[in-house]
């Protein structure tokens, strides 16, 4: 199979990202003698800065990490907390059934750097001063903008002229969209990172040591100066969001004061001498297991690869997966969560008994297989092209028909620019992963502060987040809103065991997509023996029966999305199933990102997909 890209190898360190210059980013510090955490972090901090469409110091990144020193793997809860002030009874009294998408409302407390630190701070060796300089050089100095940022730019730009003049002054320089290849800086964020390292240095100025340096600039930014300055803004600037109503944020100082992140154990399941680690439930990680459990029952190599029957039963389980996750998933501090069950071989054998092998499951009713706890769910069928920089629901589209004796076309799509106003930006993910030669691996997943999404906050060079959109408003239900708790997250970073032995780290953007995407990606290389490359580029699929995650949480009713390399033969098999059928371009699902060791070789490889905006890249040394 011709490969877009080679298969990265090195022997010390091997970083993939979602952009090459953040690549780059960990690479060098490697090169200062970092391990694979620290390359994680700082590609991580300069990716804040150059997908700020994608992620940013206001959003969230849950992580994962394998020790070879402790020999196990541990999630770092890089997800914020709701605030205090945040309570059903506030919504009910506001009239609010469905928090908003945008705005101000849905900000929890930002995850994202509590995350970065702590895994700097307990796995990596360099000083936070060391890992963030990179991510200066490109906020001080600039990087070239590219389509994705541009487009993001362009279909926001008239809010951003009209409503948000502190995004403006950063992202319309000399008020205008920035061309592609012209350079944008960050001035306020250049600000705040140097704000942050000053805190770090003032501790290492009273001979503290490295960790209370680092933990000197996780109290600045939770609760210092940089929640000063981020509620004096947030908290006296009314933001509209889609409702067109006018709020401020209901984050306060002491929300900041009691945050933690979170050091806990994964969630794991095998798979065939495979064992694959995941984030707790407060993420969507425990449905990539889940789909295993069910499809370990199937002779999927036999099927053929993207053959209609092979497609058919990963959808079909994937609908029972995704049901569960809205029936049972949530912040498993506050409800206890039957992964147990879930997991079990038993409950798996009578899941599978669901399954027709030749008849798609179209009955499937959100409103009595799980207890989702909207109530405003939307089925329609939005055109989800995922395309780097405009909304994921950028108008309606038709399914395609397949017949023999017509060519398989796309559907039309209406563009961005063309969306109806209250269409709400869902923003988007970004991803890494970084593993070395001494055994150490990183893998997350940071998303959320999107501009498009809230106003950046004028001296600090960064928006709030929007994740508490996530919970829902039904009293009981594992996700259902209360303060201090963690919305249930899309976002899902992988690490996998080869034989007993640490293999791979990997993961992509996506939203509810992500277990599926990887999932696929996974059983490429397991099940297919692709390459890593190969794994990724081949032509992938998913369902959105169910509801969506984002706001207005709509539910995508019995089609597969599908690139349209799929060969005919498969496609009309699934549509004589019952299946209905969206033909995405080539190149529209996902941008996975892996890195492994090759145990036969002892070499370290990588790869990254050039789909979707095709900044990602892998490079080892």
């Amino acid at each position: 199979m011709n490969t877009t890209r080679p298969v990265i190898t090195g022997q010390n360190s091997v970083v993939t990202t979602g952009h090459y210059l953040a690549t780059s980013a960990g690479l060098k510090v490697v090169a200062l003698g970092g391990n694979a955490i620290d390359a994680g972090v700082a590609a991580g901090f300069a990716l804040a800065v150059l997908k700020p469409h994608e992620n940013s110091l206001g959003g969230e990144c849950p992580i994962l990490i394998y020790s070879p020193l402790e020999k196990k793997v541990i999630a770092i809860s890089g997800q914020g907390t709701a605030p205090k002030k945040a309570t059903m009874e506030w919504f009910d009294e506001h009239k609010i059934d469905v928090i908003p998408g945008d705005g101000a409302l849905p900000a929890t407390v930002p995850g994202l750097f509590g995350a970065y630190c702590t895994a700097l701070q307990k796995y990596g060796k360099l000083s936070l001063k060391e890992v963030m300089q990179p991510a200066i050089e490109l906020a001080e100095k600039g990087f070239p903008v590219y389509p994705a940022l541009r487009n993001c730019i362009l279909t926001n730009e008239k809010k951003f002229q009209e409503e948000w003049p502190s995004t403006a002054e950063v992202f319309l320089p000399d008020g205008r969209v920035p061309e592609i290849g012209q350079m944008l800086c960050q001035p306020a964020l250049v600000k705040t990172f140097r704000s942050l390292m000053e805190a770090e240095a003032k501790a290492e100025e009273a001979k503290l040591g490295r960790e209370a340096a680092i933990q000197a600039a996780i109290d600045c930014f939770y609760g210092g100066e940089i929640t000063r300055v981020l509620l004096e803004y947030a908290q006296n600037t009314p933001v509209k969001d889609v409702s067109g109503q006018f709020y401020t944020t209901l984050l306060e100082v002491s929300d900041f004061l009691s945050y933690r992140t979170k050091i806990e154990a994964p969630v794991h399941v095998n798979y065939k001498g495979y064992t694959v680690y995941k984030c707790g439930p407060w993420t969507q990680g425990p449905v990539f297991l889940q789909q295993l459990k069910l499809l370990e029952g199937f002779n999927l190599k036999e099927m053929s690869h993207n053959s209609a029957e092979y497609m058919h039963t990963l959808v079909e389980c994937a609908k029972l997966a995704f049901c569960d996750r809205e029936k049972y998933y949530g912040d498993p501090n506050f409800n206890e969560i039957p992964l147990d069950l879930l997991f079990s071989e038993s409950y798996a054998s009578e899941q599978r008994k669901t399954i027709d092998n030749k008849k798609a499951n179209n009955s499937f009713r959100w409103e009595t297989c799980a207890n989702t706890g909207h109530t405003k769910y939307k089925t329609e069928t939005a055109c989800k092209t995922e395309t780097a920089g405009k909304a994921e629901t950028a108008g309606k589209a038709e399914t395609t028909c397949i017949t023999e004796t017509t060519c398989i076309t796309e559907t039309s799509c209406k563009t961005e620019t063309a969306c109806e106003a209250d269409t709400v930006y869902k923003g988007d993910t970004t991803h890494l992963d970084a593993i070395d030669a001494d055994g150490w691996m990183i893998s997350a997943t940071p998303s959320g502060g999107w501009i498009p999404t809230s106003p950046i906050i004028p001296l600090l060079g960064f928006p709030l987040g929007t994740r508490a959109q996530m919970f829902n408003l039904e009293n009981g239900h594992p996700n259902c809103l209360q303060p201090g708790k963690r919305p249930r997250t899309t976002l899902t970073p992988s690490i996998a065991f080869r034989e007993g032995r640490p293999w791979m780290a990997f993961g992509t953007q996506g939203g509810d997509m992500q277990d599926q995407w990887t999932l696929q990606f996974f059983l490429n290389v397991v099940e297919f023996k692709m390459n890593l490359q190969e794994a990724i580029d081949a032509a992938s699929f998913h369902t959105c029966h169910f509801p969506c995650s984002f706001y207005p949480h709509q539910v995508e009713d019995r089609i597969i999305f599908v690139e349209d390399e799929v060969e005919k033969a498969s496609l009309m098999g699934l549509q004589n199933m019952g299946h209905k059928l969206y033909l995405l371009p080539s190149g529209s699902n996902g941008q996975v990102c892996a890195a492994a060791y090759h145990q036969h070789t002892g070499t370290l490889e990588g790869a990254a997909s050039s789909k979707y905006d095709a900044q990602a890249y892998a490079s080892g040394w």
